[in-house]
C-alpha cells in the first residue's frame, strides 16, 4: 500500500507492507479553504487565542520590528504582513520606527527581486525590509554564553524594537523533522 506523506509540492510516497492487524490509513479531513485569507489574519490579530490583541500590545510601542522567513521558506508574507502592519501603525507605531527584518540564519542575504516577492512592492515602498547578517559583527549583539563559552549574538535591529513580532510557519524539513516556530 502506498501513503504520500505532505511534504514539499508533491509529496513523498512510501510503500506500507500492511501487518497482521493494520487496519488502514486514517486520512485527516481537509479543512475548506479560507474565503479572504487577509482577512483572517486581521480577526485572528484582534481576537486571539489565549493573548491580548496585537494593537493592544503595541500601543504606546515608538518601534516595532516584524521578523519574517527567507525566500527558502513558503510563508504567505504577502498575506500576513498588511494586516500586522496597519495594526501596528493603527495602534500608534510610527510607520518610520517598523523594521521587516529578513530571518536569513546562515543563508545567503536576499537579493532585490527576491525581497520584492517576500512583501511585494508596496510594502518595499513604504518599509525598510533588511536582511539578518549573522556574519556582520556590527549587527548583533552579545546577549548572553551558551555552556562552554560559547556566545549568543543577535541582531541589533530586534534587539533595539521595542516590540518584536515574529512570523513563521511549521513544515516538515528533510534533515531535522519538523521546522518552524520561532
Amino acid at each position: 500500500m502506498q501513503v504520500v506523506l505532505k511534504y514539499g509540492t508533491t509529496g513523498i510516497p512510501v510503500e506500507i507492507e500492511p501487518t497482521p492487524g493494520f487496519l488502514g490509513v486514517i486520512e485527516p479531513s481537509e479543512p475548506p479553504a479560507v474565503a479572504d485569507p487577509t482577512g483572517a489574519v486581521a480577526r485572528s490579530l484582534a481576537e486571539p487565542i489565549a493573548s491580548r490583541p496585537l494593537a493592544e500590545i503595541a500601543r504606546g510601542r515608538g518601534s516595532a520590528c516584524v521578523v519574517i522567513s527567507d525566500s527558502t521558506r513558503p510563508v504567505p508574507n504577502p498575506v500576513l504582513l498588511p494586516p500586522i502592519l496597519e495594526t501596528l501603525e493603527s495602534a500608534g507605531v510610527p510607520r518610520e520606527g517598523i523594521t521587516i527584518l529578513v530571518a536569513t540564519g546562515m543563508h545567503r542575504p536576499s537579493t532585490p527581486e527576491e525581497r520584492e516577492r517576500l512583501v511585494g512592492r508596496e510594502i518595499l515602498s513604504r518599509y525598510p525590509v533588511v536582511d539578518h547578517r549573522s556574519r556582520d559583527a556590527a549587527e548583533l549583539r552579545r546577549v548572553g554564553t551558551l555552556e562552554g563559552g560559547v556566545p549568543v549574538l543577535l541582531n541589533r535591529r530586534y534587539l533595539d524594537a521595542e516590540l518584536k513580532v515574529l512570523t513563521g510557519f511549521i513544515e516538515p524539513h528533510m534533515w531535522a523533522g519538523y521546522s518552524g516556530g520561532r
